[in-house]
């Protein structure tokens, strides 16, 4: 295609990006909509809860959207699914784990496939991210303050701030970082327990920039990340700096609400404008995707690693299938996919 600036070559061969519509209901992206933390199956299925109604499963190998209302609204609450074998999973609603058939929808008797998960009934909100270290050790982050490291003989107990998960593992797996409740930063060993602190409020007064609402973070090896409404902020745990990203900085929004690493380390971040990725060459963010006209309520969305060559973003009543290596090939090859006009 022409434009002012040259032409553009599309290639219709390789679809590095797809986008699914979940549903056509006009008031997907409303409050009375508003939705909990996208989970995979390791498979082929997304799961994402929509605390008004249930939950979607999206099988992304079928291209297929099945809802899941179970009758009298049993789902309703739900604000995040834990995918399971046989055709089964369980969705965390009013505080406890609720086993669904997802051959018929329905609730279903049953023990979950993780007994240490129920211990996590024990504590008031519902399970809104989690992972298992091993078959021994899994960590739970609930939708009130509890961050939970539950094992065979016990459960340590972490406060942790936000509404949304603010959690994530290190890049080698040797590590939890969380927010706390003053928002400051927590590195915790996996191994020995051991919890050091970043004072971010502290590091905080020495930037301009206002940090506020996080929702997600995310390590690519050399620094912790965070959404914020305000934009990103960076914290170099090598250098022991922090470092904001607005539109200044190429950021499509400055409300950015969820993070991934992909298999590189790069960093792909949402926000109400679309969804960027991070060039570390240039330090700054260069756009994916397009929300030209999103709304606030697309901001209650997740992102997930569901391969190592693909990521998944939720947002709003969209589903956005991205192939980095793919993508970011295409996207640099200026000299043979873009040819300026001369002068």
């Amino acid at each position: 295609m022409a434009t002012d600036n040259g032409i553009d070559v599309i290639n219709y061969y390789n679809k590095t990006v797809l986008q699914r519509q979940l549903s056509s209901q006009p008031d997907f992206t409303n409050l009375l909509y508003t939705s909990g933390e996208s989970s995979f199956d390791g498979s082929q299925s997304l799961f994402i809860p929509f605390q008004k109604f249930g939950f979607l499963k999206y099988n992304i190998v079928a291209d297929s959207v099945e809802v899941f209302t179970a009758g009298n609204g049993e789902f309703k609450g739900a604000n995040y699914i834990i995918p399971g074998k046989n055709n089964y999973a369980w969705a965390s609603r009013n505080g406890q784990l609720v086993q669904v058939n997802l051959g018929t929808g329905q609730i279903t008797s049953g023990s979950i496939h993780n007994p240490l998960l129920l211990k996590a009934e024990k504590f008031s909100g519902d399970i809104i991210w989690y992972w298992q270290q091993n078959n021994h050790s899994v960590y739970v982050r609930k939708s009130s303050p509890y961050l939970l490291h539950i094992t065979n003989d016990t459960i340590e107990v972490m406060q942790c701030g936000g509404f949304k998960p603010n959690v994530t593992i290190s890049a080698d797996s040797s590590s939890i970082w969380y927010l706390n409740l003053e928002l400051n930063l927590v590195k915790k060993s996996v191994l020995s327990g051991q919890a050091d602190t970043v004072l971010l409020q502290e590091k905080l007064k020495q930037v301009d920039f206002s940090f506020s609402n996080p929702r997600h973070i995310a390590d690519d090896g050399e620094s912790i990340w965070m959404t914020g409404q305000n934009g990103l902020l960076r914290y170099n745990y090598k250098t022991n700096t922090i470092k904001p990203y607005t539109v200044n900085e190429g950021l499509s929004h400055t409300s950015t609400y969820s993070l991934v690493t992909d298999n590189a380390n790069r960093v792909w971040a949402a926000s109400i404008g679309g969804i960027d990725v991070y060039d570390r060459s240039g330090d700054l963010f260069r756009p994916a995707i397009s929300f030209p006209a999103s709304t606030y309520m697309d901001a209650f969305g997740s992102a997930l690693k569901i391969s190592e060559d693909r990521l998944a973003f939720h947002a709003g009543n969209k589903v956005f299938l991205i192939q980095p290596d793919a993508f970011l090939r295409i996207k640099n090859r200026g000299s043979f996919y873009r040819y300026r006009k001369c002068r």
